[in-house]
Formats: structure tokens, C-alpha cells, sequence
């Protein structure tokens, strides 16, 4: 096939992937930076923290829900897990590894992977790569997996910008 006739046959599915993705990291970016760092400095470290964290859960909740009711995989799950199964078969030991790594879904080992990605990736995308399948329903392991993301990605993400806030109140107060 052409590549014109592909890009004409996918437009419609490039776009629809194009604008979740693009609205996502807008989304976060204004949550996580501006937002966050508002109610940790304006509420309290304790209570910000607190208010974001329910925040965070609802919003991840949301999109989880709406991920798996719409059935358009804009987050790639899907293309991760054809990833992991073709590299398995092939040469080089650290693909393998990387391939390993990113299996580790259950068993101590998926523990230590489980929080590493929670702290450097969104508590939604964790949630939708530890699933055991994808747009038929959330199960309890689901919405488990997704509370337990959101709690390391908001402890890691409050301790930073708890801290960050307070140097600079007290940058402010000396300067």
C-alpha cells in the first residue's frame, strides 16, 4: 500500500489518537506544574498535598475509565505489549533484558518495576501497561492497580514539589 493511501485510509484514527494525546499532556503538564505547586503553597503542604492526591485519583480514574470505554488505544498498550513479544524472539541481550524488565508484571520482581514506573511515569499509563487486557471492562486487579499508582506517583511528586515550594518561600523571605 501507498504511503498516501495509508495516511488517507488512517487520517481519521491519526487524529483521534493525535488530539487525546495532545489534550493528556496538556492536561498534565497544567496539574502537575502550576496547579500542584499552587495548592501545596497556598493550602499547606499536608492539605495540598491531600486535595491534589484526591484530584489526581479522580482524574486518572476518569481516564482510565474512558480509555477502555472508547477502545482507542492512545496510549499505545497495545503496540507495547507487539513490542515486548517481538523483541523476545530476538538477538541482543539487553533487549532481552529491557523486554524482561518491562514484563515484570507479577511476582516480587513486578514490585520494584511497579513503583520505579509509578514514580517516572503517569499513574495512567502504569495502570493501562499492568493490565492484564485491554477494552473489555475494568476489573477490581484494575482499579487496584491504578489506586496504587496514583498513591507512588503522589507520594514521589508531592515530597518534590513540597520541597520545591518550601525553598522557594524561603528564597523569598531572604532574598
Amino acid at each position: 500500500m501507498r504511503f498516501s493511501a495509508w495516511l488517507k485510509k488512517s487520517q481519521e484514527r491519526i487524529l483521534a489518537i493525535g488530539w487525546r494525546l495532545i489534550a493528556y499532556e496538556t492536561f498534565n503538564y497544567l496539574f502537575n506544574y502550576p496547579l500542584y505547586m499552587w495548592a501545596m503553597g497556598s493550602l499547606g503542604l499536608v492539605q495540598g498535598w491531600l486535595i491534589m492526591t484526591l484530584l489526581s485519583l479522580v482524574s486518572c480514574a476518569y481516564l482510565f475509565w474512558r480509555y477502555d470505554h472508547k477502545g482507542v488505544d492512545w496510549l499505545f498498550a497495545n503496540a507495547a505489549r507487539e513490542w515486548e513479544q517481538g523483541t523476545t524472539d530476538s538477538s541482543g541481550w539487553v533487549r532481552k533484558m529491557m523486554v524482561r524488565i518491562s514484563k515484570s508484571r507479577n511476582g516480587l520482581s513486578g514490585i520494584p518495576t511497579f513503583v520505579v514506573a509509578s514514580i517516572n511515569l503517569d499513574p495512567l499509563i502504569v495502570a493501562v501497561h499492568y493490565r492484564e487486557s485491554h477494552f473489555n471492562g475494568i476489573g477490581s486487579r484494575d482499579w487496584s492497580l491504578l489506586v496504587a499508582s496514583v498513591a507512588i506517583a503522589n507520594l514521589w511528586w508531592g515530597a518534590r514539589i513540597g520541597l520545591f515550594v518550601e525553598i522557594l518561600k524561603w528564597a523569598v523571605r531572604h532574598f
